[in-house]
């Protein structure tokens, strides 16, 4: 999809003045269900982040639930299950589930988050008592990059972010936090 145009409070600004983006930084919108909302507290601006830049991950639930946090990275290849709730989280009270850093780890600078939730554990499926943090298979980033592959009890409870890690120029500080090599972290199943 092409915008030509945004209409702000019928002022209208041609697309030719907002910021070029590179089509394979920027992961489409995967349609969110209203009733949870997963965002990161800090971004630069423009939502972006720089590689080494730390902020807070934050999630809210319309409904006492239990969740899950998916991080996929670059165009979907790979993902890790990042946070899980033991106990069924408090509605309507936004909570900082982790501080996180940024770190660009594969060639495409982009990574969206997927927060799913369910009413009990059970509904979770295999992601009940997957151990976190764990590596998801390649298929199962490529569902969830998809919009596709949630348990069926989270149907109604899913949200996700996505951010661009901006490039050097673009970006003040430099990573000042240990690169970790993932392939070495347990398989979910």
């Amino acid at each position: 999809m092409m915008i030509t145009s945004v209409a702000v409070k019928g002022v209208e600004f041609p697309e030719m003045i907002g910021p070029v983006t590179d089509p394979n930084t920027v992961m489409q919108e995967l349609g969110d269900t209203g009733n949870v909302s997963i965002r990161l507290a800090t971004t630069r601006t423009g939502g972006g982040m720089c590689d080494g830049d730390e902020t807070e991950l934050v999630i809210e639930n319309n409904e006492r639930l239990f969740t899950r946090v998916i991080n996929l990275y670059g165009d979907g290849p790979e993902g890790l299950l990042v946070y899980g709730s033991e106990k069924k989280l408090p509605k309507n009270e936004a909570i900082t589930i982790a501080k996180v850093a940024v770190v660009k780890t594969t060639s495409v600078p982009v990574e969206r988050l997927v927060l799913f939730g369910a009413k009990t554990k059970k509904e979770l499926g295999r992601f009940a008592n997957a151990p976190i943090p764990c590596r998801i298979s390649k298929e199962d980033a490529q569902r969830f990059s998809n919009n596709s592959g949630y348990p069926q009890g989270s149907a109604k409870y899913r949200s996700s972010t996505s951010y661009r890690i901006l490039g050097k120029d673009s970006c003040v500080v430099e990573a000042k936090i240990q690169k970790t090599d993932f392939s070495s972290l347990q398989s979910c199943w």
